[in-house]
């Protein structure tokens, strides 16, 4: 078969839950099939989009270079979701290369699920995995601009929240009140009601759903996407990246927690760091590691909050996957929004690394609570630093959750679900 993958980037220039799996499926899958992956960049110095390609060890690599838009087409949301010339230029390049099945991932950056139709429109099998809430939510996390978790799309409520989190993210806060008129004066919510039901056209459109978590296909039921459409599949792990992993000797009595991924709000570094500021300083020790940007408030907030506190260390960037769970006793895992399928949850089951976590949208189905570790109430640091104090006090919980965790699924293993779900595509037509 030629397959092609369809999403938003690669490593090592993008480094991303839904990035990683990708590139990862597409190895695994180029041992036996002809493979192509494309993804966007955005370039000042073009006017049309245009096509760049390479070969990369087995895989067929093509950059579909987009021309960048101007601030006030940016902010307009009918321009993120569908584009005629990137559309058509899609078009082009599958005629060009003529895959028997495509698999979309995450396509916000290619401003246009009309990609879907493209394939539709060519008669090629095509099914998507979806990797967050951007067929829902304009910011593909489902929080509000009052940072509270937006249960269902409405128009309304959708118009208020992109003009609020637009303009009070811009850097520099004296534009704000006339990015704010601007965003009002340029959208309207009638937008929104347009674009919720053309994406919800385009998830019809697609011959099958791929949802990496039960939280997501009931999310997509609620939502009316057809329950037979939808099939549940968690993803595969390269697992190969573990090999020879070892705790290493720790060189303190304490117990050490970890924080591991992008630093941001929704992943809710600070509610741990809000319940870790009662830990005593003699019994645990709290290592974030992830790269941040100094210069955003978020963490200048933190920085700021933390720097009497001896027990809590930024480690920064990291090259090593296998880094952090080497030096931690327990992951902590506190998101604020609907996680779908984290990948920090899957390397800690990999490394057998206990987890501390929030019990809220896909998470609980990969901590099991008393089990492989423990739940706590949403952005609740107290309950948070109850639970930590739990496992201070009993330290034997560690050894017995370990013992519980189970690997997860490997990419080979994966691979071979998501291959024969490819024939059975080509086999429907």
């Amino acid at each position: 078969m030629k397959i092609l993958q369809v999403g938003s980037g690669i490593p090592p220039d993008f480094i991303g839950g839904a990035e990683i799996y990708m590139y990862n499926l597409a190895k695994e899958i180029s041992r036996s099939h002809e493979v192509h992956v494309v993804y966007p960049t955005y370039a000042k110095t073009i006017k049309q989009p245009q096509i760049v390609s390479k070969i990369y060890g087995n895989l067929h690599i093509h950059t579909l270079q987009i021309p960048q838009f101007a601030l006030f087409k940016a902010i307009q949301i009918k321009n993120t979701y569908t584009n005629k010339s990137i559309e058509q230029k899609f078009m082009d390049f599958l005629i060009h290369i003529k895959p028997d099945v495509i698999h979309f991932h995450n396509l916000w950056r290619f401003r246009s699920a009309k990609l879907i139709d493209v394939a539709h429109q060519l008669n090629i099998p095509a099914v998507i995995t979806l990797h967050d809430y951007w067929f829902l939510c304009p910011f593909s996390t489902m929080i509000n601009y009052k940072n509270n978790i937006c249960d269902m799309p409405e128009p309304d409520k959708c118009y208020r929240c992109w003009v609020e989190k637009l303009s009070a993210n811009t850097p520099v806060k004296q534009l704000r009140p006339f990015l704010k008129f601007t965003l009002k004066r340029l959208n309207h919510p009638q937008d929104f009601k347009k674009r919720n039901e053309f994406l919800k056209h385009m998830l019809l459109t697609v011959d099958k759903i791929i949802a990496p978590s039960r939280f997501l296909r009931k999310m997509l039921i609620r939502y009316d996407v057809p329950e037979g459409k939808i099939i549940y599949l968690e993803n595969g792990y390269n697992l190969d990246e573990f090999k020879g992993f070892k705790k290493r000797a720790k060189d303190t009595d304490k117990i050490i927690f970890g924080f591991v991924g992008r630093v941001s709000k929704e992943k809710g570094l600070h509610i741990l760091v809000d319940a870790f500021m009662d830990i005593p300083e003699d019994k645990a020790e709290l290592r974030i590691y992830g790269n941040y940007d100094p210069n955003s408030e978020y963490i200048k907030e933190l920085l700021e909050k933390i720097k009497s506190k001896k027990n809590i260390k930024l480690m920064g960037r990291f090259k090593d996957v296998r880094e952090p769970y080497s030096e931690i006793d327990v992951l902590v895992f506190p998101s604020i929004w609907y996680e779908n399928c984290p990948l920090v949850l899957a390397e800690a089951r990999a490394t057998k690394t206990p987890v501390i976590a929030s019990n809220l949208g896909a998470i609980p189905g990969f901590v099991k609570d008393g089990k492989t570790g423990l739940l706590f109430r949403p952005r609740d640091s107290k309950d948070l630093y109850e639970k930590i104090m739990r496992i201070i006090e009993n330290p034997w919980l560690i050894k017995k959750f370990k013992k519980n965790i189970k690997p997860p699924k490997s990419m080979k293993e994966h691979a071979k679900e998501i291959e024969s779900l490819y024939i059975s595509l080509l086999a429907g037509r």
